[in-house]
């Protein structure tokens, strides 16, 4: 069974992480860990009033590297729980929309599962913003696991 395990580093990842791993390393599961970095949808405007896209300049050039470095270390943690129960497993780190590179990535590596967190936005919230796992639930072409922590 492939997985790919949605891991953004939040607490509510983590624990959609942690709560799957037994199912998962039951069924000796091959997993690959996805963290998808939102690009930045900035636009600079020059003195001049013609829009150029942010990493024309060297000020955003730098924090696109800064953002590059960003999606190892997140998955460094993930990997490292995965590592204690003995799972295979690969790590993916992109930029994109998480909702849309989720569902690409899943559908392109032929994954039979896709396991992530929920958090919990209100309807409002959820309205406005938009919910990653409910866009995953309705766009996936395979089966998904959300887990959500109990309210403390």
């Amino acid at each position: 069974m492939k997985v790919l395990v949605a891991y953004d580093g939040s607490s509510t990842s983590r624990y959609a992480l942690e709560h799957s791993l037994p199912m998962l390393q039951a069924q000796q599961a091959e997993l690959l860990l996805l963290t998808v970095v939102p690009e930045m949808e900035l636009m600079v405007l020059p003195p001049g009033g013609e829009m150029h896209p942010p990493w024309s300049t060297g000020a955003a050039q730098d924090l696109e590297q800064q953002l590059q470095e960003t999606g190892p270390r997140i998955l460094e943690e993930a990997a490292q729980m995965v590592e204690t129960v003995g799972l295979r497993y690969k790590t993916q780190a992109m930029f994109g929309s998480p909702r849309l590179s989720i569902c690409h990535v899943a559908e392109s590596e032929k994954i039979d599962l896709i396991v992530m967190g929920s958090r919990g936005l209100g309807p409002v919230k959820r309205l406005l913003l938009g919910s990653v796992s409910d866009y995953v639930v309705h766009h996936a072409h395979c089966s998904v696991f959300i887990s959500r922590p109990s309210a403390e």
